[in-house]
């Protein structure tokens, strides 16, 4: 098997590393929100109430969150194996 060595620091892309940093922040957010919940509402929402902050809570975070940084950090995973 050959050899891994690290990247020089000359050679790493600052602005990359901080994007995925931001990625990684946004991948933070919908799990704090998530894993603060019972067990039981992982299956069923309405186990944490069925009021309008919740339902609007649990839509920004799929969308926000859930959609766009998992997208980005996958998008830089990509461009830092090229």
């Amino acid at each position: 098997m050959a050899d891994r060595t690290h990247t020089p620091e000359r050679d790493r892309l600052i602005t990359l590393d901080a994007l995925r940093g931001f990625a990684l922040l946004g991948i933070l957010v919908p799990n704090i929100y998530t894993f603060s919940w019972p067990v039981a509402s992982m299956f069923d929402h309405t186990t944490m109430g069925d009021s309008a902050w919740n339902a609007f809570a649990l839509t920004v975070m799929q969308t926000v969150f859930l959609g766009k940084f998992m997208f980005l950090f996958a998008m830089l995973f990509g461009a830092g194996v090229v």
